[in-house]
This record gives structure tokens, sequence and C-alpha cells, in this order.
């Protein structure tokens, strides 16, 4: 049950322009954008996890890193990476 509730309650999409973010947060009753920072990327990489409320503290959103993206990203950061 676990990944099917989620993806039925949640929809991700990637985009690519301010116009699209725009466009996607009309089709809702609000919307939210969050720009990460090196440092916050940082902390990401370190294992941290990054939380907020939305809907006047009615929701609860987590984002984390998995272990393949903490090492890879932990490259980037540290110079290391072939990118």
């Amino acid at each position: 049950m676990g990944s099917k509730r989620i993806e039925e309650d949640f929809e991700i999409k990637w985009l690519e322009t301010f116009k699209e973010v725009s466009e996607y947060h009309r089709d809702f009753y609000g919307g939210q954008m969050i720009s990460l920072s090196l440092s916050d990327l940082k902390k990401l990489v370190e294992g941290k996890f990054l939380a907020w409320s939305s809907g006047i503290d009615e929701y609860s959103e987590v984002l984390y890193l998995n272990e393949d993206a903490k090492k890879e990203l932990n490259k980037i950061v540290k110079g290391e990476s072939s990118c």
C-alpha cells in the first residue's frame, strides 16, 4: 500500500520555467516554491531532512536525499565530480 498510496495522493512534476511554475500553481487552491542554496544542499548531503509546513500548518512536507544522491552531490560539493 505504501508507494501506491503516495502515487494516488501526490503529483510530482519537473517544470522548466517560472512561467510553467505560475501556470502550475493556478491549477490548485494555493502553491509555494522553495529555493535551495548551496548551503541547503550541503545540509541535505550531510543526511539532514528539510521540513516545512503548508496550508496554514495543515500539512507537513519533508525532503531528503537517498544514499546515491548524497554520494554524488557530495562529490560535486567537494569539487570531485566529473560532471
